[in-house]
């Protein structure tokens, strides 16, 4: 029996013992952490945190250094791009620099040009604008021989348009007053259009001509709205 007493004796006093963080043993039950016990849960705590913001720093170092590489690389396009628009600029002048001088040469080559070459060329400039002021004379003439005709023809047919013709359309029945007018040499309906102050369309309808031609022959009578 009295090794069974001495067992459980044993027992007892261990179910009434703890053990400390140090390793000592301490009689009665443990109600609580120690104050040491309790600092060492918050160091051991606080260097969990610090171990952890250490790593993120380290993530963002390492963030960084990327961005400075991108930075660098960068920094290195935009030193070679400078340098390729350096180097256009340097062409750039170099080609107008090539410009002027042929500029320079045409104008010493036309300044070496042989007089007999100028004065062809004015001489052909005079007979153009010759040329261009006889075409403009010989309309003006039309035109005034045309006048007079008209004029001549509206007093002698004392403004009411009578007299017949013995060639062209006959009078118009409409009512109207009209002048009778004898197409003279190389005459055209605008220009009698223009004599009589009416229109091409005027003359037209009055006499029947067919556009866009208005065909009328010398000698031929046409009527002329009086306006």
């Amino acid at each position: 029996m009295k090794p069974v007493f001495l067992l459980l004796s044993a027992a007892l006093l261990c179910a009434g013992c703890y053990t400390d963080s140090t390793g000592q043993r301490h009689w009665g039950r443990r109600r609580g952490p120690t104050q040491a016990e309790l600092r060492e849960q918050q160091l051991q705590a606080r260097l969990a945190a610090l171990e952890a913001k250490y790593g993120a720093l380290q993530g963002d170092m390492e963030g960084m250094g990327s961005s400075v590489t991108s930075i660098a690389m960068r920094s290195d396009e935009i030193s070679r791009a400078t340098d390729a628009r350096g180097a256009d600029a340097v062409a750039l002048r170099n080609d107008q620099a090539a410009l002027e001088r042929r500029l320079a040469a045409l104008e010493s080559q036309m300044a070496k040009m042989p007089s007999a070459i100028q004065t062809a060329v004015q001489t052909e400039h005079r007979s153009i604008v010759a040329e261009v002021n006889q075409a403009i004379a010989a309309s003006d003439k039309r035109t005034e021989a045309a006048i007079k005709s008209a004029l001549a023809q509206a007093r002698s047919s004392g403004g009411g348009g009578g007299g017949g013709s013995s060639r062209g359309s006959s009078r118009p029945t409409d009512g109207g007053q009209y002048y009778e007018h004898k197409v003279g040499s190389g005459q055209t309906v605008s220009e009698i259009a223009r004599a009589y102050g009416v229109t091409v369309a005027d003359i037209a309808r009055a006499n029947n001509l067919k556009a866009p031609n208005y065909v009328i022959r010398e000698n031929q009578t046409l009527w002329i709205p009086a306006r």
